[in-house]
């Protein structure tokens, strides 16, 4: 039994499974436990001695702890569904306060209802363990609850069911006694006893909550983005943990071929390998003629990995048959639904692309600077120096030369062939340059001192990424290289 198992703070189990389910109960109306419209009121109730709604803030400091744990998870839980996260805080343990502060832990609870709006919550199941340490600390007691919330996406009403609707529960479960008219997902929270009183422990780092953060932030902008049935040139599209656009399409004729300038934009957590979607354009005409796109050879070609909260942009290519035109250009997202259409782009029209836009609202990790050292987990990267001279043949490009170091700083080895970089230029181009490492093996402690290459176009500045593909969640770092 560990605690990263059962204490996973709000939304990181954020499967959005069941439709329906407002409320705040998740007992039997029947059971002799809360009914479906009193779990919230019951924080309320117990915590404002029937003072009323508006002042149970002021008359109340939860900082003190509570008497059960079920008044705990209840006071807590109505403050976020009032979205009172300042108060909250107030009732978490003071280990969580030592980790980070009540700015970051309003900033990620804003952050994660910022595409869910959550109206309320039920308990569908809780554990409850004797002697629970946790960072060197003894507790007498630790409750976890497995929490159903209730929600809709931001800026819209409560979903309209039928009367009847179940959803495809059982009858037997705690499902059956809700309200209908919400979407459900789940999520975990820990209640621990110290002293006699209970608190709530999240259980996180200031590091953790602030990678959180920019998890949701990003995840928000992406979902609350408009789903349209026909796109134009230059929108952007939503497709889960990522965004992308087609901002221009032009045909070569001499060589029968479609060039697309697409951009790829992470919303997600992880970094995402642009050569998975390279094929994934597709022209088609009214005769069913199918081409697929296929590898730039340009030095604008679409490549590299987008970090999150980054994007990248650049070239593919689709050669077709003499005489075909095309109208659309269609994307073949990924999906579990085979019935969903693929996304279609109109070619008769555009708008002004808005990514550069949306960058400006997504949150990254720090980058350092030249010199200085970019730790991630288990590996260093220090960029030496950086060198400029004109490409060969190539007017308007220039050859850039980083002299670099990577640093095994784990306890197990390093497999270098596990190493991803990736030169991203001001302008949204990207190269993957993870072939020009050498393929070793790095012990603990060993380095790696290399010079790489990247033809980039000439006046733009320029980072590199570094990211390790291991279990690691956000395990990449990135360096300027502008001087």
């Amino acid at each position: 039994m560990t605690f990263k198992r059962y204490c996973v703070v709000l939304g990181l189990i954020g499967a959005l499974v069941l439709s329906g389910c407002q409320t705040n109960s998740g007992t039997d109306e029947n059971s002799g436990g809360a009914t479906e419209e009193t779990a919230v009121e019951q924080a309320q109730s117990e915590s404002e001695q029937e003072e009323g709604e508006d002042d149970h803030d002021e008359e109340f400091d939860f900082s003190e702890g509570f008497e059960s744990p079920e008044l705990a998870l209840d006071v807590y839980m109505e403050e976020i569904v009032h979205k009172d996260f300042d108060k909250a805080y107030e009732a978490l343990h003071e280990l969580d306060k030592e980790a980070f502060t009540v700015e970051d832990f309003m900033a990620y609870q804003k952050a994660f209802q910022s595409a869910k709006d959550i109206h309320g919550y039920a308990i569908h199941d809780e554990q409850s363990y004797k002697r629970f340490e946790f960072l060197g600390m003894q507790f007498e007691e630790v409750v976890f609850y497995d929490l159903d919330y209730a929600f809709v996406d931001v800026g819209e009403e409560p979903p309209a069911i039928d009367e009847d609707q179940d959803h495809g529960h059982d009858h037997s479960s705690d499902y059956t006694s809700h309200d209908h008219g919400h979407n459900m997902a789940t999520m975990g929270l820990a209640v621990v006893k110290r002293n006699g009183h209970w608190f709530v422990l999240q259980g996180l780092s200031q590091y953790e909550m602030q990678d959180l953060t920019r998890k949701y932030t990003n995840q928000g902008i992406s979902l609350n983005l408009d789903e349209k049935e026909n796109y134009l040139i230059g929108d952007s599209v939503s497709v889960g943990n990522m965004i992308f656009s087609v901002n221009e399409v032009t045909k070569d004729e001499t060589r029968n071929t479609y060039i697309l300038e697409v951009a790829l934009m992470n919303a997600g957590f992880d970094p995402i390998d642009t050569s998975h979607f390279i094929n994934k354009f597709a022209l088609k005409d009214a005769n069913t003629s199918n081409f697929m796109s296929e590898k730039s050879q340009s030095p604008d070609a679409l490549g590299g990995l987008v970090r999150s909260g980054s994007f990248t942009k650049g070239l593919v290519e689709i050669p077709v048959k003499d005489t075909f035109e095309a109208d659309a250009v269609y994307f073949l997202m990924n999906t579990i639904d085979p019935s969903k259409p693929p996304v279609r782009i109109e070619m008769e029209d555009g708008v002004e692309p808005s990514l550069h836009k949306l960058y400006d609202e997504m949150v990254r990790k720090e980058s350092v600077r030249i010199g200085q050292d970019a730790d991630l987990e288990g590996v260093r990267l220090n960029v030496k120096s950086t060198t400029l001279k004109p490409a060969s043949n190539m007017a308007g490009y220039e050859l850039l030369s980083i002299d670099l170091e990577i640093k095994n700083t784990s306890d197990e080895k390093l497999y270098v062939n596990q190493v991803d970089l990736t030169v991203r230029a001001d302008n949204g181009v990207a190269q993957g340059l993870s072939n020009q490492l050498k393929t070793e093996i790095l012990d603990p402690g060993q380095s790696l001192r290399e010079t790489v290459q990247a033809t980039i176009m000439q006046g733009v500045n320029s980072e590199l990424t570094l990211h390790v593909n291991n279990q690691t969640p956000n395990n990449n770092a990135t360096v300027q290289l502008n001087k």
